[in-house]
């Protein structure tokens, strides 16, 4: 994480850390968004990458600008876990075609 952070402001990002968005402004015709942040504080940014994991679709919604359709639907689903005994069965990991799975994760030790 700390190798993407050093990429990212080489090439002039700045990552804010515990700053909970609060409201924005998106605009197409300047491409320039304003972020009001917490603690108060305003960022200006060409591109701003929404990663709030469970809670995206409500920082999307809070964006004043950034039309509704645009915003995936959230889809939550709850997995089954296993442990094996023995030797794994697995080499790599299986992921079914179907978008709608979540597919079979094992971790190889």
């Amino acid at each position: 994480m700390l190798a993407y952070q050093a990429d990212l402001e080489a090439h002039g990002g700045v990552l804010a850390l515990n700053s909970p968005v609060t409201g924005a402004v998106c605009t197409r015709a300047d491409h320039a968004r304003r972020l009001a942040v917490l603690p108060p504080m305003t960022v200006r940014a060409a591109i701003v990458v929404n990663c709030a994991g469970l809670g995206a679709q409500t920082v999307s919604g809070a964006l004043y600008g950034v039309p509704e359709s645009s915003i995936p639907r959230r889809f939550l689903a709850m997995g089954c876990y296993f442990s094996l005994t023995g030797r794994s069965p697995f080499r790599h990991l299986c992921i079914p075609c179907e978008l709608s799975r979540l597919g079979t994760h094992v971790t190889l030790i």
